[in-house]
């Protein structure tokens, strides 16, 4: 049986190529985005975000409100009690008060 496996250092190198070609597509792709950004006016990306906010206006009326499960609620609870806590016990301090 030990015939049919490959050693891993043959596999090493065509692995190292593949994540080498995955990285430099990723950076061209990146460069390119941040050129088009740059060269892009003003009036352009005023007009990309108007519609942004729109879509997101239209998504915001499509979702309800989410429903918890008991483990969603338990999850909830014991990450809150891991937080830092804020001071919420009293919203209104004496010295706010008229």
């Amino acid at each position: 049986m030990a015939g049919f496996r490959r050693p891993i250092a043959s596999v090493l190198p065509s692995l190292e190529a593949a994540l080498l070609v995955s990285l430099v597509y990723l950076v061209v792709c990146r460069l390119l985005a941040l050129l088009v950004l740059l060269l892009r006016g003003d009036r352009s990306k005023e007009l990309e975000i108007l519609v942004l906010r729109h879509e997101l206006s239209i998504l915001r009326r499509q979702v309800g409100r989410p429903r918890f499960e008991p483990h969603d609620r338990l999850l909830l609870a014991a990450f809150s009690r891991a937080l830092p806590p804020t001071g919420q016990g009293d919203p209104v301090c004496p010295h706010d008060r008229w």
